[in-house]
């Protein structure tokens, strides 16, 4: 009744003799250096953020130093699937497709300061925003709104839909298009008929944006007509 106890463990010894000996061998072999993964990974971050419109800054996160991979021999392949964040935190996958292949994931968080838009006073509702309206300030992607400013240019001139609290950032929501005919104003009328144009004079009844349709009344014949502004002070009339 002992002989196959002994058979069980002579099968057994057999098993640890032959993994033991592929421990030691996989701890004899060469693995990969961490600093060139994270060599890898800064190199894709350089090329993937080198041409943003605004500088990002990248941290990535050091790699744990027990981390044994096998030694690659080849470049290293780094992708990620959030190509387009410049904000927050991203992984990038790093793999090697030598003879003993691996994949890691490595964290890597973004940070970016833009110029922004911001109010230095406060702007009543109605009015026509002038430069010394506003300033540029740094600010992190995280803290903005939607479709904020990061150019004076696209704000100046605009008009004010409400009020705007001081060191507010300017947003699509607080604007509208200036007036380009006000009431009362008056304005030329360009009237076009088989390729001939008429000028007259009138006086518009109601303030109006581009492209939206006013009404206006004849200087000469007190006639109301109504047509499109089109530029500053112009209305034109089709047939």
């Amino acid at each position: 009744m002992k002989r196959p106890r002994v058979k069980a463990l002579a099968f057994i010894l057999w098993i640890g003799g032959f993994v033991l000996p592929a421990q030691v061998a996989w701890a004899m072999d060469a693995v990969e250096d961490l600093e060139k993964i994270k060599q890898a990974a800064e190199t894709y971050l350089h090329e993937l953020y080198k041409n943003a419109p605004y500088p990002v800054k990248v941290r990535i996160d050091a790699l744990d130093p027990r981390l044994r991979l096998a030694s690659c021999g080849q470049s290293l392949d780094v992708e990620t699937k959030d190509a387009t964040r410049r904000q927050g935190r991203l992984f990038l996958s790093i793999k090697c497709a030598g003879p003993k292949p691996w994949r890691i994931f490595v964290p890597v968080t973004l940070e970016s300061n833009i110029d922004v838009v911001k109010t230095r006073r406060v702007i009543v509702r109605g009015k026509i925003i002038e430069p010394d309206d506003l300033q540029l300030v740094k600010m992190s992607l995280s803290q903005l709104p939607a479709s904020y400013y990061s150019d004076l240019r696209g704000v100046v001139g605009q008009q004010a839909r409400r009020l705007i609290d001081v060191d507010r950032v300017v947003t699509n929501m607080y604007l509208k298009p200036p007036y380009l005919i006000k009431q009362g104003q008056r304005v030329t009328v360009i009237a076009s008929s088989n390729g001939i144009k008429v000028q007259s004079a009138g006086v518009a009844l109601k303030s109006a944006e581009k492209g939206q349709i006013v009404s206006v009344r004849n200087t000469a014949s007190g006639r109301i007509i109504e047509g499109t502004a089109i530029h500053p002070g112009v209305v034109e009339v089709k047939p």
